[in-house]
């Protein structure tokens, strides 16, 4: 459950951080699924890439002086101050993104999301599988030129449990958060940084260090101080937009060392109109349900959700067309 609400949440406060720094080489990132389980497969993907027999060594970076050190822990700084200040006036958030996960040892899998978050305790991620095609690796477009996608996965934190749906196997996991749970769920991610980022207690969460700015964006490297973290990452790198202090790319390392998890960010509505019944978890027709006790931590339930449940109201409010098709690249 643990790597399902980090998901949830860190989609959402490294969200506030973003990162694909331009030119920079990707390398590991955080599975989102239940319980740890084999990789799953996304939607047609060709056979898996062989591992790499060697790498082409980097050269050497000589070491910061501690001049320079100083000097970028001070940019650090600053900006977790202009940073604070900024995120306690976003309340709730609407935001779409495109989220590829890479591994050294598998085809690319491409995902179209959303993301609708709201203060303390609600968030909503859906994320639809993008077909690819396997010869060129890139995304199939439809007629109407948008990535042919099918529904994936959609979490829910309704403020007392978070509900997962898993589309292709038609199952619902839901875990009851208890009140320490829910405060932790909100720090278990990117909804820190966007919702009232307190600099002090991310700094303590997390190493954050100042690279470099481009194109009226900063680079930040966050490296986690704490095991519940470093079980889901090792390490991120976020991309904050100078001026608005919203992230709009993120690279998230695995720490098993082979995957990673890269997401560009756009549309990015601070404090947009939303409806509340993007929140509301549903029991849908025919689907299997899971459900954690909350007394016995790991247990779960099977059952089948009622026949009367209506498949529709999964998503209660229209869904928003995404303002751009993943890119190629």
């Amino acid at each position: 459950m643990r790597r399902i609400v980090w998901t949830l949440f860190s989609l959402t406060a490294l969200t506030t951080m973003g990162v694909r720094a331009a030119g920079q080489t990707a390398a590991p990132a955080p599975r989102n699924a239940p319980q740890a389980q084999a990789r799953p497969k996304a939607a047609t993907q060709g056979t898996p890439a062989k591992p790499q027999e060697a790498r082409i060594p980097k050269p050497a970076v000589p070491p910061l002086s501690p001049a320079e050190i100083a000097a970028r822990q001070k940019k650090m700084d600053d900006l977790l101050v202009r940073w604070e200040a900024s995120s306690k006036k976003v309340t709730q958030l609407d935001v779409h993104m495109t989220r590829i996960d890479r591994s050294e040892n598998w085809p690319a899998e491409w995902y179209d999301g959303r993301a609708i978050l709201k203060a303390p305790h609600f968030a909503m991620i859906d994320f639809r599988a993008i077909e690819i095609d396997p010869a060129t690796k890139k995304p199939v477009k439809g007629p109407d030129g948008k990535a042919k996608s099918k529904a994936h996965q959609k979490v829910i934190c309704d403020g007392s449990n978070v509900w997962e749906y898993k589309d292709e196997t038609k199952q619902i996991f839901i875990f009851p958060l208890g009140k320490e749970q829910k405060e932790k769920a909100l720090l278990e991610g990117p909804l820190p940084f966007l919702f009232n980022m307190r600099a002090a207690e991310a700094t303590k969460r997390y190493k954050m260090t100042w690279k470099e700015e481009k194109n009226d964006a900063t680079i930040i490297e966050i490296v986690p101080r704490l095991d519940i973290d470093r079980d889901s990452f090792s390490r991120a790198l976020v991309r904050l937009n100078n001026t608005t202090l919203m992230p709009d790319a993120m690279i998230l390392y695995d720490p098993n060392g082979n995957d990673w998890q890269e997401y560009s960010l756009d549309d990015v509505r601070p404090n947009a109109k939303i409806n509340d019944d993007n929140f509301k978890g549903v029991m849908l027709a025919g689907w299997k349900v899971e459900k954690n006790s909350p007394t016995k931590p790991g247990a779960a339930t099977p059952a089948t959700a009622p026949a009367s449940a209506d498949p529709a109201s999964r998503q209660p409010s229209a869904r928003r067309a995404p303002a751009n098709p993943p890119k190629t690249r």
